[in-house]
């Protein structure tokens, strides 16, 4: 059953009379307060089932110009589970994004294949972008000298990405359509802190 692809088919139009009337000038600030605990579910759901997630935006210049971008949630199991376990995962999964607080903005749908992002046979060139880390000590009175000489765990853990308010992607979509071809841009978040 995984990966689990759920697409967002098209972006909602937030000066439309449904969104003004209910939430007045503040409906951008509600979309991306909902998106940010979106993103908090989505990583919490991460630790609990032990997944991985990952937000891709695919652009497709040849297409008609409201199909050109799609944008897709993809999740993966990172270690293998029994088949009963991943129904009852793939169940919740599925009830949360479909019929989660999200969907007053976005229609989310499953898709059983993707190929356009499954398949990436396409791709002349990969760049990644690496967030930061930390270690920290079991023990808080241990030095990072005497943690290397001593052999003591440790715990590795990637730190949060900074959020910047003010972005909503659209810088992102602006370069990805001024490149007039093909391209992918894929966000993951990973749950693996474990010992080192």
């Amino acid at each position: 059953m995984f990966p689990l692809i759920f697409q967002i088919p098209q972006l909602p139009d937030l000066k439309s009379q449904k969104y003004t009337s209910q939430y007045g000038q503040g409906v951008r600030q509600k979309v991306l307060s909902s998106q940010k605990d979106f993103l908090l579910l989505l990583s919490d759901i991460g630790r609990v089932y032990n997944l991985t997630f990952s937000i891709r935006y695919r652009y497709t210049p040849g297409l008609p110009f409201d199909k050109r971008l799609g944008i897709y949630l993809v999740f993966n199991q990172s270690q293998p589970i029994s088949p009963d376990t991943e129904t009852q995962i793939t169940e919740d999964i599925k009830k949360i994004i479909t019929d989660g607080f999200l969907n007053q903005f976005y229609k989310i749908e499953l898709q059983i294949e993707v190929p356009q992002i499954q398949n990436l046979s396409w791709v002349d060139c990969i760049g990644e972008a690496i967030k930061h880390e930390e270690i920290i000590s079991t023990r808080f009175q241990d030095s990072k000298d005497y943690r290397k000489t001593k052999g003591l765990p440790n715990y590795y853990v990637p730190l949060q990405l900074e959020a910047d308010e003010a972005n909503d992607m659209l810088v992102v979509c602006q370069e990805m359509d001024r490149k007039r071809r093909r391209n992918t841009r894929k966000f993951t978040n990973s749950h693996h802190a474990g010992f080192i």
